[in-house]
């Protein structure tokens, strides 16, 4: 993927997108493997969840509305990612693994050029939180995005890093507009205020198309 926050969602998380804004230069010295000591958890929460659930948590039922072949536009604005251009999205949104998770593929366009990402949802019962993992190839880090619902058809979430010394917090918005039409948005304050970095607006393949079409 050329560089372009994919989700995108870039996907739209298009998801994509993050990734290029905090990509890696270079990998963190090795250590020892006999003096080195395992790091200490900043996230250790007491786990209420039995082992296995018995099924999908209700929760997951926000994300089900997503399920489908959507094609759109992706927006992304003037930034760190290059111009402000528009160009074709198309993602599908599956649920896998028994109904416990969404699944997304996502095909767009940054800087004129074809990009991919990938995005898997799902709901940690335990943090009582939704959690978004993406991917995409620009880069082979692993973004996660967490945070709540908002309504019942949609969902923010958020991902903070330290850029050198400053902590720059994006914001996911994936919403459900209606059962045909859902926007994602990706926001950061890396420039020291919350502006955009892209939105997505995806419509359900076959919508308002006539029997026989």
């Amino acid at each position: 993927m050329k560089t372009i926050p994919s989700i995108l969602l870039a996907a739209a998380l298009s998801i994509a997108l993050p990734a290029t804004l905090f990509a890696v230069d270079k990998a963190p010295p090795k250590k020892d493997a006999k003096s080195a000591t395992p790091p200490k958890s900043t996230e250790a929460v007491e786990t209420e969840a039995p082992a296995k659930m018995s099924g999908p948590p209700p929760a997951m039922g926000t994300l089900q509305g997503f399920v489908g072949s959507w094609t759109g536009t992706m927006h992304v604005y003037a930034g760190p990612m290059g111009p402000e251009s528009t160009g074709p999205s198309k993602v599908t949104f599956r649920s896998t693994l028994g109904g416990m998770h969404l699944e997304g593929d996502h095909q767009f366009e940054a800087g004129g050029s074809p990009a991919a990402g990938r995005s898997l949802w799902g709901w940690d019962p335990d943090r009582k939180q939704y959690q978004c993992v993406w991917i995409d190839g620009s880069t082979s880090a692993i973004y996660l995005y967490t945070g709540t619902a908002n309504g019942d058809s949609a969902v923010v979430l958020t991902r903070t890093t330290m850029v050198k010394t400053k902590a720059v917090t994006e914001v996911l918005t994936f919403r459900l507009d209606s059962k045909d039409q859902y926007t994602l948005a990706l926001t950061s304050d890396a420039s020291g205020a919350m502006k955009p970095i892209l939105e997505e607006k995806g419509t359900r393949e076959g919508a308002g198309s006539k029997p026989g079409q």
